[in-house]
């Protein structure tokens, strides 16, 4: 488990660690910390995060840019998460859980917000949940959770075959015993990827300094809408992406060695 190696790495040290999470990579990193002792991680930087900001920010109206409605089938459970923490984001606290949080972010980035149909964006996906092809679905208030007695909730279908013939049944998923199910193939967001958002609260105000630490817009280094920069860091070339690497070093406290 990460949290457990994010302890692991901080035993004999004094609790300086750094990290470094991109895209989907987030959903483990965020998740992490928040499972780990406070101070485990020194400074987190979120870049090109694929998943919802308002896991960290209930107040969506304060949440740019917005995301664009669609009809929803789901009721918001990421703003204000069922489980224990009931009535606040699912990431509630994790600011509080380190020194620095901040977001590299993107708003027209290919992976989270630009693909089309055929290779899908995080709000492609977004909008199709529940994943009707693994049979997952809800059923129940859109306005509020959780559900009443005469209702279900999220749920799987599945099938057995008894005596030759197929009977259906329904599994029903509760927070917090299936929270990772649930997030990733029923729930729908009601906001942007984190990773495509202005700094939501919580996270460290956005500079245009690399000299300045803070949450940085990727268009400053010319990361744009097309396939390439959801992760030009990694593909392109130390040269090319000396801003954003430069910037990295100094928003985590490393000394320069060039």
């Amino acid at each position: 488990m990460l949290a457990g190696l994010l302890e692991d790495l901080t035993l004999d040290e004094e609790k300086n660690l750094k990290l470094l999470a991109h895209s989907q990579g987030n959903v483990v990193a965020t998740e992490a910390i928040r499972l780990a002792s406070v101070g485990a991680v020194h400074t987190y930087v979120a870049s090109q995060a694929a998943l919802s900001a308002s896991m960290f920010d209930g107040e969506l109206s304060s949440i740019t840019p917005q995301l664009a409605p669609f009809t929803y089938e789901t009721p918001d459970v990421y703003s204000t998460y069922p489980g224990n923490t009931a009535g606040y984001p699912y990431f509630e606290g994790v600011a509080d859980r380190l020194t620095d949080l901040l977001s590299y972010y993107n708003q027209v980035d290919y992976a989270l917000v630009a693909a089309e149909v055929t290779s899908p964006c995080w709000e492609t996906n977004n909008r199709t949940k529940p994943d009707g092809l693994l049979r997952y679905d809800y059923e129940g208030s859109l306005d509020s959770y959780a559900p009443n007695s005469a209702e279900v909730g999220f749920y799987q279908l599945l099938s057995f075959n008894q005596e030759e013939q197929w009977i259906d049944w329904k599994r029903v998923l509760n927070f917090v015993e299936h929270d990772y199910e649930i997030y990733a193939f029923g729930a729908e967001s009601r906001s942007r990827a984190l990773g495509a958002v202005d700094p939501v609260n919580g996270f460290v105000l956005d500079t245009e300094s690399i000299e300045t630490k803070g949450s940085r817009d990727l268009a400053m280094y010319g990361f744009d809408r097309f396939h390439y920069s959801h992760s030009r860091q990694f593909r392109s070339n130390i040269v090319d992406e000396n801003p954003y690497w430069r910037a990295f070093v100094h928003d985590c406290e490393m000394q320069r060695t060039w």
